[in-house]
């Protein structure tokens, strides 16, 4: 008791002058949304449209009434009967036009279960509203827009909900005067900014959003804006700041994660008045904290801030204006490169406060002692500061259980069952035990080391991280935690297939593939062919050949399969027609060792094939193929005059319609025979006058000498 009623008197006055040191709140204690109506996705059908433009002054395509006209809308635009739009797809062409546009209208609207991509840049986006009200922007995607993937102008009092915004210049936007509008649930990842809001957009709620690998600037973007509740979102891995308030006043930042920013957690520039409490900031590249040039009146309480590269908390000397008058109290700053730095004033002169009456700080670093175990350290905690006296007067000091998380392991996933657990304590009177998977709302107690997480509470969670916090408390009431990051993944994965196309004719030959994936935790890729075994792939474009040739003639089922980390599966199949039948060709005429002289020989062929699409023959020897058409005809007579004597090859071929190639070979003899010798006009007369002369000569011989 004699740690704990100090702590209560503390807690009070903590309290109290929170409500003194901010006039504003009342108003963040009552701000709040109604729900939205409407929000129950029903059967219809499915539309892939050209950019729509409704304008309901008439400067549009269509106004409402002639938007309702249309087959892809229906309702009258009251609260009870709002326009609806939804089942639609929209390629904005990526040149000057938003997928949706929605201007000049205070009609009530939904825009649901809708996929919007490829919008121009600027300030166009997947969805564009400007001086629209009242609308509900609700399971949408937005993905692959040049622009944004939501964009607001002048735009109040509208809900944007469980959308997803991937890799768009900026994941949501809202610019110039967008008031009362609401953002909740929404995964928001690889954009420019995850969201921003510009210039005098007020009054407006961002919560329970998942705000990840923006990694080009800030996971969250406040300039000028006031008056805005930015609670329970998660900003990881972005390319700046997880959230940067810029000449903005009067806004609560509570209960959100920044997790591993390229700069700092919470960035506050020129800001003042603004509320940050019970956000958990760790593992930043930067500060976990920093505030800059003339950021003033700020409160800074019941933060974590732990394991930031450089420190946990700072404020810069900045010559535009000091940031002075700060309240930083009820912070644990645990195993950040440096805990605080105070550069805010001048020298002498203490301008910021890092205790609030008698409560301070939790300090890893703290050197002091509690001798009298009152739970506040005895001597001050020494801030590095520009001027001195600037501490911690009321350093908290902590001890109690330490807890290690056996299991579930960092990041591990799991589906719709929700996760066992196993961990250990270095404490031996242990009070009580607890977990929490919602950041505090719902505290789950459990008895022991092991158990399962509440299925009622798991099943609340969307899909994506999951903070498992257990908590211990010994008997002088220490609480100490630790925490794991597990994946929730419930969600199908998103599969389309582009080729082969419905009923696509295929031949011997495996046909090439190509699909797309929707699915940020791919793990594996398989296909079935007409029920076969599974085969799994990477990058192949092309069917196994050797599985292709498994299956049979005529139809084809293939199925593709694909598995995400936490084990959800999702097919697509396609029906294809297989032709494993290659054209049978007959040679008639010539036969084998057929001899031809000068003349090209004739030809007679038979084919069965029903889908023929070509036939040509080529000739052993000769370059080029000689297509033909009907089944008789001769041989190209240059051809063959071109050819040598000897057996000549002669290979006809046909094609069908699947692709398939047959051919059938003859092979045929040239032989030219020699020509007689010339004949010399008057040759036979002299030579038989010569021989008459001859034997002549002979017999007159014979006559003398007798």
């Amino acid at each position: 008791m004699t740690k704990i009623k100090p702590i209560l008197i503390s807690l009070g006055v903590i309290f109290t002058l929170s409500i003194l040191v901010n006039p504003y709140f009342d108003y963040y204690q009552g701000y709040n949304y109604e729900e939205p109506k409407n929000e129950i996705v029903k059967n219809s059908d499915y539309w892939v449209l050209s950019p729509i433009f409704i304008d309901d002054e008439g400067f549009g395509d269509y106004t409402w009434a002639q938007a309702a006209s249309q087959s892809w809308c229906n309702g009258s635009g009251t609260w009870s009967d709002p326009y609806i739009l939804e089942n639609i797809t929209i390629n904005g062409g990526g040149t000057t036009h938003s997928c949706l546009t929605i201007q000049r209208s205070t009609k009530h609207f939904i825009v649901r279960n809708c996929t919007f991509t490829n919008s121009g840049g600027g300030v166009l986006g997947g969805i564009k509203l400007w001086e629209t009200d009242n609308g509900i922007l609700f399971n949408n995607t937005c993905i692959n827009n040049i622009g944004n993937g939501i964009r607001l102008e002048h735009s109040d009092n509208n809900t944007i909900s469980h959308i997803i915004s991937y890799y768009n210049s900026n994941g949501i936007s809202l610019y110039v005067s967008c008031l009362n509008n609401r953002i909740y649930n929404c995964k928001i990842r690889y954009n420019g900014n995850g969201i921003s809001l510009n210039s005098g957009c007020d009054y407006n709620e961002i919560k329970n959003n998942i705000i990840i690998n923006n990694t080009v600037n800030d996971g969250i973007l406040l300039a000028y804006c006031d008056y805005n509740i930015f609670y329970n979102n998660t900003m990881i891995r972005s390319g700046n700041n997880g959230i940067e308030l810029s000449g903005s006043y009067n806004n609560v930042i509570q209960t959100n994660t920044f997790f591993n920013n390229t700069g700092n957690g919470i960035y506050l520039f020129s800001s003042q008045h603004n509320n940050v409490t019970a956000n958990r900031v760790y593992n930043n590249s930067k500060n976990g904290i920093e505030l800059s040039k003339n950021s003033r009146f700020n409160q800074i309480f019941e933060n974590e801030i732990f394991n930031n590269l450089q420190r946990g908390a700072y404020i810069e000397k900045y010559a535009g204006g000091h940031s002075i008058h700060n309240y930083f109290y009820n912070n644990s700053f645990i195993g950040n490169g440096e805990n605080a730095r105070d550069l805010g004033g001048s020298f002498d002169v203490r301008y910021n406060n890092w205790n609030y009456s008698t409560s301070g700080n939790y300090w890893d670093d703290y050197l002091g002692v509690d001798s009298n175990d009152d739970g506040i350290g005895d001597t001050p905690y020494d801030i590095i500061a520009l001027y001195s006296g600037c501490k911690d007067s009321w350093p908290i000091w902590r001890d109690g259980p330490e807890i290690n998380i056996i299991t579930p392991l960092p990041n591990e996933y799991f589906r719709a069952t929700t996760p066992s657990f196993n961990i250990s304590l270095n404490e031996l009177y242990v009070n009580s035990s607890w977990y929490t998977i919602d950041e505090g709302k719902i505290n789950i107690t459990f008895s022991g080391l092991t158990g399962k997480i509440n299925q009622t509470e798991w099943d609340k969670k969307a899909d994506g991280s999951v903070f498992i916090k257990f908590y211990a408390n010994d008997s002088w009431g220490i609480i100490r935690y630790s925490e794991v990051e597990v994946q929730k993944d419930i969600s199908e994965p998103l599969i389309f297939i582009d080729l082969p196309t419905p009923n696509q004719l295929c031949g011997i030959t495996a046909p090439t593939f190509n699909i797309q994936i929707i699915e940020a935790n791919l793990q594996e890729k398989r296909y079935s062919l007409n029920g076969r075994p599974n085969i799994t792939f990477t990058t192949e474009t092309q069917f196994n050949q050797t599985e292709w040739n498994q299956v049979g003639n005529g139809t084809v089922s293939i199925t593709f399969y694909i598995i995400d980390k936490a084990g959800n599966v999702n097919s697509s199949e396609i029906i294809v027609r297989k032709d494993a039948y290659v054209p049978d060709i007959i040679i008639n005429f010539p036969l084998d060792d057929d001899q031809f002289g000068k003349v090209a020989p004739n030809y007679n062929i038979s084919i069965i094939e029903e889908d023929l699409v070509s036939t040509w023959y080529t000739i052993e020897g000769i370059a080029g193929t000689f297509p033909f058409t009907g089944l008789t005809g001769v041989i190209n007579q240059d051809a063959w005059d071109d050819v040598p004597e000897g057996g000549i090859t002669i290979t006809f071929y046909a094609l069908d319609s699947a692709g398939n190639m047959g051919s059938e070979s003859v092979v045929v003899i040239k032989s030219v025979p020699s020509e007689p010798a010339p004949v010399i006009p008057g040759y036979n007369v002299l030579l038989m006058l010569s021989t008459l002369a001859v034997v002549s000569i002979l017999i007159s011989k014979k006559v003398k000498k007798n």
